[in-house]
């Protein structure tokens, strides 16, 4: 988990500083418009978002998907059967 989250911060970190140098060149050459709104800024926020959303979204499906397969294996009666647990001392 550490991993991912150094990864994260990593790309994030090179996003900002591509997205903030490429703004710096297209200000230079845009006309000035009197908005100062840093579009490419929000647009790699979106990016990441995006991303994470659908790790998220895969991440479930495996899970999903594991959860179905052990209830077709107790349909079907392959997994083994659970020891029924006495209510009653004797």
């Amino acid at each position: 988990m550490a991993k991912i989250k150094k990864t994260a911060l990593a790309l994030l970190t090179t996003l900002t500083i591509i997205f903030t140098h490429a703004s710096l060149v297209f200000a230079s050459v845009a006309p000035k418009t009197g908005d100062d709104t840093n579009v490419l800024l929000w647009a790699s926020i979106a990016g990441v978002a995006a991303v994470g959303f659908g790790g998220f979204m895969f991440a479930k499906s495996k899970k999903d998907k594991a959860a179905l397969a052990i209830e077709g294996q107790d349909q079907l009666g392959l997994s083994e059967p659970e020891e029924p647990e006495d209510d009653e001392k004797q």
